[in-house]
């Protein structure tokens, strides 16, 4: 679906690209544009142009068989046409109920999904975080996201600055900055270890963790006197600590 909006997606390095599929009118295939495809006048290069609300279809076949003489415009308006409908077809879509625990919609999406990628409650949780609007919930799965990214890679801090200025202006970004300067990697926390510690310290039962150095957090404060245990405090007016404490 990015493809055909010419919108861009992040990748698993975080990084952000414009995915372009190339389509042949003649022989009706698509294929990922590259330099080669690029060069050859038979592919129109980016099928997002004809999903473009300004597009033109008159003037991109004028242009298609003005590049590949003895092409049938009659055909190739036709096939094109046929293409557009594509937005127009129908996505299978399965609605559950509000009031489902993770396990339930985990157990849904195994059997729905056996054959596709697997996913951990975790997952859910972090989609269900995204989609919560009263606590900026989107806002709040990049910042469990950066900080676990910032944890492992430092080096990204330069990534967010210049990519993400709506995320940096955010009440996390101060808060997590200083993990650019950390270059030990004694303890690198998963989005997954982050919801634990969240949801453990809210229920009472994870107030307290092993000796560590210390603690990297995203969101609460930071205290720990030599020889101390650490503990693992999520600030009581942070987004994390309110959804936590309403439910995910």
């Amino acid at each position: 679906m990015a493809a055909l909006l010419g919108r861009k997606v992040i990748t698993k390095d975080y990084d952000t690209v414009r995915i372009r599929i190339a389509f042949h009118p003649q022989e009706e295939r698509f294929e990922v544009s590259n330099p080669a495809i690029a060069k050859d006048p038979a592919w129109l290069e980016d099928v997002a142009e004809l999903f473009s609300p300004s597009a033109s279809v008159f003037q991109i076949v004028t242009g298609y068989c003005q590049r590949n003489q003895g092409t049938s415009q009659d055909a190739v308006f036709a096939t094109i046409e046929r293409l557009r409908k594509i937005i127009h077809n129908h996505v299978g879509v399965i609605e559950l109920a509000d009031d489902l625990d993770i396990e339930t919609v985990t157990e849904i999406f195994i059997r729905v999904n056996s054959a596709g990628v697997e996913l951990s409650q975790a997952d859910f949780a972090m989609s269900k975080i995204a989609v919560n609007e009263k606590y900026g919930g989107n806002l709040l799965r990049k910042a469990i996201d950066y900080f676990c990214h910032l944890a492992v890679a430092p080096e990204f801090a330069s990534k967010i600055e210049k990519g993400d200025p709506d995320f940096v202006r955010s009440e996390f970004w101060p808060a997590m900055r200083w993990l650019k300067d950390v270059n030990d990697d004694l303890y690198d926390p998963t989005y997954t270890d982050m919801l634990r510690v969240a949801f453990t310290f809210e229920s009472g039962r994870g107030k307290h963790c092993l000796p560590a150095r210390p603690a990297r957090r995203a969101c609460g404060r930071r205290h720990r006197e030599p020889g101390a245990p650490l503990v693992c405090d999520v600030h009581p007016h942070s987004s994390l600590h309110r959804q936590s404490r309403d439910g995910l």
